[in-house]
């Protein structure tokens, strides 16, 4: 769960976050980041496309009657052999 208090929003908090979970996830081999957000967190939304998130439908789901979370996946390439 990603979260940024109110007085921390609009300097770049958020997306600094989003970037170290992005670059954790490179250093630990891993092949893609997936998170959940729902429609009520458009700044969040605007930070995860500005990225390069993308929705994964099929992976949506409801966590509550009438919750539906958005599903989406950072994908990671793999770093070639040396």
């Amino acid at each position: 769960m990603l979260g940024v208090a109110d007085s921390a929003r609009g300097l770049g908090v958020g997306t600094a976050l989003v970037q170290h979970v992005i670059d954790l996830a490179v250093a630990e081999g891993c092949t893609a980041v997936a998170i959940s957000t729902s429609s009520t967190m458009v700044e969040a939304r605007r930070i995860y496309d500005r990225l390069g998130f993308v929705h994964v439908p099929e992976r949506d789901w409801e966590v509550v009657a009438g919750l539906i979370l958005t599903a989406l996946v950072y994908p990671i390439s793999p770093t070639p052999s040396r």
